[in-house]
């Protein structure tokens, strides 16, 4: 479920960044394109300082007309003092035409180069994360999928442990002349199919409503080992309840054979023959033989319980260890690409 949950706020956290890098890009297109305009002015103005270039160099070069050189004397001195001046102007204009050519852009657009560079590095790391994410989820629900086979085999298995015993109950009830628990009727009522109680009843709805908020599509079956656990806690209180009480129904048969052994050899009750004494002995052995069977059969399931445990936990550290491998070689290639970008 805590994978489920860092999903849904990776996918949150990956759409704000999202919309942050398309902000960020609008806002760098607008400051590219004030760059383009910028750079369309300083051209304008770099012709512009060329033809007052081209107009010193031609004031520069000297050109006599020797009727007239006394009257122009003194408009060729002004001319060269305004040249003068307007050559130190374009000197300047030129350096600093030269500053802002080599910056290229403005601080505030290489800021924002820096912010979509860090901004594409986080969707990339978060897009990495949704990705190990989903895989977690899918080999969780792979896990719980064999869960529930396990489950509902180790499941059928109790209920026939269960039928068995309460069988066995009814009969040393019936040898005993006593009245079965209403304990165990209302196990027996409550193992039935769709008589389930009511609480199994909310928490199959509560696991639907759960699953129904989740972001990802996962079916009901691969969560059915939860609702399965439940049940299987039931079957397995049904099961030690009836072992407690057909304990305690064979310990007062064992007594009643006793005394009944103890009136016949002090010949207390001559009214009970030799045959019903050696008919209740042999029910006793039959009781016993019955419970020494049953006993195995717990045993016997249990084993196998253990045995898919342990099976799961092998399949778990396979799934792991490949996980881990296929988790470096994502790892090393998103390093690859981020290197790259």
């Amino acid at each position: 479920m805590c994978n489920v949950f860092c999903t849904i706020q990776v996918e949150s956290e990956k759409v704000s960044l999202t919309q942050t890098l398309r902000d960020s890009q609008a806002t760098a297109e607008r400051s590219q394109s004030e760059t383009q305009a910028l750079i369309a002015r300083l051209a304008q103005l770099r012709a512009h300082v060329d033809s007052l270039d081209h107009l010193r160099s031609r004031a520069n070069t000297p050109q006599y007309n020797e009727g007239n050189v006394s009257k122009l004397g003194a408009a060729v001195a002004h001319y060269q003092q305004w040249f003068s001046l307007a050559s130190r102007e374009i000197e300047k204009i030129r350096a600093e035409m030269q500053d802002l050519e080599q910056l290229n852009c403005s601080d505030a657009v290489v800021h924002l180069r820096n912010e979509i560079t860090d901004l594409k590095n986080r969707l990339l790391d978060k897009e990495q994360r949704a990705l190990e994410l989903t895989a977690d989820v899918r080999l969780l629900g792979e896990l719980a999928g064999e869960a529930s086979d396990s489950l509902d085999a180790a499941q059928n298995d109790l209920n026939t442990v269960s039928d068995e015993l309460a069988q066995l109950y009814h009969h040393v009830c019936t040898v005993n002349g006593e009245t079965p628990s209403r304990v165990l009727l209302e196990h027996e009522k409550h193992s039935e199919p769709g008589q389930g109680p009511a609480d199994n009843g909310d928490k199959g709805a509560r696991i639907e409503m759960l699953r129904a908020r989740l972001a990802l599509d996962i079916s009901a079956k691969e969560l059915g080992s939860l609702q399965d656990a439940s049940l299987m806690a039931k079957h397995v209180e049904t099961v030690l309840d009836q072992i407690r009480h057909l304990r305690s129904a064979v310990n007062h048969t064992i007594d009643r054979a006793k005394s009944s052994s103890k009136f016949v050899n002090n010949s207390e009750m001559p009214s009970l023959g030799s045959e019903e004494v050696a008919e209740l002995q042999e029910q006793v052995v039959k009781l016993k033989s019955l419970l020494s069977t049953k006993r195995e059969q717990i045993a016997t399931l249990r084993t196998v319980l253990k045995s898919n445990k342990n099976t799961a936990e092998v399949a778990l550290n396979n799934l792991k260890s490949k996980y881990d491998n296929e988790k470096s070689v994502v790892s090393e290639t998103m390093m690859k690409l981020r290197n790259e970008l």
